[in-house]
């Protein structure tokens, strides 16, 4: 008998197969109500929002995740309690994890779908969970109708927090190369309308032209962050914003050492082709930056 708890394999590159081919039209869970929002929003405001997620009294996102491990991931109903445990015991497996062979795409690829990554979402469920508000830094640069793109997205935070606390203003994209969380992002979010884009490691995706790109926790896990951050200013509208960090790794793990080579030169690019209105690009661990592409 399989262990469907505490081994759970899943074959993630399937899942993707079944979930692009499938019309999903009807979620289980309906966005949130205009009460619900604005209730949300207040309890961040005075600090007890996260206090209570993280201790179940708010638990929509442990009930969203619960609901997604049974039903699409075969696992075994969870407790609350279960969560946590589960979430320890998958991490300590995923720092094992590494890239066997960077400079291939398919092993790239092939490494991000291991078994042990599905740590990922449970990783990215709970740290949402207790802050979905990822739109707040960044709202005074949000107007109605924008066309947003949140590349490199896994559980896709920014675009599923503009989703649900946001509704109804922006055009939105999700994109990423089939890994686990992003198998989450396209089962909680395609059902209403937004956009999903596979990356194939190997190729550029075809894109449109945005308003703003966000591109956060990505650029240090790519081969090739100089030629994607050119692809992506080529999708920026005029003027159009691209947000992103960088983080120095390294190059361990799931950490390209590609990437890193690559550093001074994607700064040096951002430099000469976009005005920084937010952040220091000549940090050592370059934090949140937003930059407007230059004319």
């Amino acid at each position: 008998m399989k262990n469907l708890f505490d081994q759970l394999e899943i074959n993630i590159a399937e899942k993707h197969k079944e979930i692009n081919s499938t019309s999903l039209k009807i979620h289980p869970f309906k966005p949130l109500s205009f009460i619900k929002i604005n209730l949300h929003l207040f309890l961040n405001k005075i600090g007890l929002f996260s206090k209570l997620a993280e201790t179940g009294f708010i638990r929509r996102w442990f009930n969203e995740f619960n609901f997604y491990w049974q039903k699409e991931l075969n696992g075994r109903p969870l407790k609350f309690h279960d969560f946590f445990y589960l979430h320890s015991l998958y991490r300590s497996r995923y720092q094992n994890l590494k890239l066997e062979d960077e400079t291939n795409p398919n092993q790239f690829l092939a490494d991000w779908q291991k078994p042990g990554n599905i740590y990922q979402i449970f990783s990215c469920a709970y740290q949402y969970g207790i802050n979905p508000f990822s739109f707040l830094p960044f709202k005074k640069h949000l107007k109605k109708k924008m066309k947003i793109l949140e590349y490199g997205c896994g559980f896709a935070p920014i675009v599923t927090s503009l989703f649900h606390y946001q509704p109804n203003k922006f055009n939105l994209t999700i994109a990423d190369i089939p890994n686990f969380t992003f198998h989450y992002a396209k089962w909680k979010l395609k059902p209403f309308g937004i956009k999903t884009i596979d990356i194939n490691p190997a190729l550029f995706p075809p894109l449109s032209k945005y308003d703003i790109i966000f591109i956060i926790t990505v650029l240090e896990h790519l081969t090739n962050p100089l030629e994607v951050i050119k692809h992506l200013t080529n999708h920026l509208n005029p003027d159009g914003s691209l947000i992103f960090d960088y983080i120095k790794s390294n190059a361990e793990g799931l950490d390209t050492k590609q990437s890193l080579l690559a550093r001074q030169e994607v700064i040096n690019f951002i430099k000469e082709n976009f005005k920084i209105i937010q952040g220091n690009l000549n940090a050592e661990n370059i934090k949140t930056i937003i930059a407007i592409k230059k004319a």
